[in-house]
């Protein structure tokens, strides 16, 4: 399924969006465990490995908590190079400050961005939307 911008920032904190970008921007991959004939676990894997035994529903919520919104920008300027420019302008749309002229004060404000925002930042910017 391809997003559009409006899909993604019509997003709200939650499964959907933590989905999105621990796939598309983590890289992660959902696998169910069996914990027995009747019930699973969904757990993320990348590169066949699992992530640090983190089951996505209860524990990783990147749009929910700073931290993780915070190892989503790391790994998205790290994974994706190139696309810090386009991370800050995406940043930019979703708190609103699009349309104002840079400076040091207004950038300095985006530290300030929600997770919720900082995910739908790095989504966009890797779906270059």
């Amino acid at each position: 399924m391809s997003l559009t911008r409006e899909q993604v920032l019509a997003m709200t904190t939650g499964d959907e969006l933590d989905i999105q970008v621990s796939t598309l921007v983590m890289g992660f991959e959902i696998r169910k465990i069996d914990r027995d004939e009747h019930s699973y676990d969904e757990f993320f894997f990348r590169d066949g490995i699992k992530y640090e035994n983190v089951n996505y529903r209860d524990e990783w919520q990147p749009s929910r908590f700073i931290d993780k919104a915070w190892e989503v920008e790391e790994k998205l300027l790290l994974k994706h190079p190139g696309v810090q420019t386009r991370y800050v302008w995406r940043l930019r749309l979703v708190t609103g400050w699009e349309d104002k002229q840079p400076s040091f004060r207004e950038d300095f404000k985006l530290i300030h961005a929600t997770p919720e925002q900082r995910c739908k930042a790095a989504l966009l910017a890797v779906l270059n939307l």
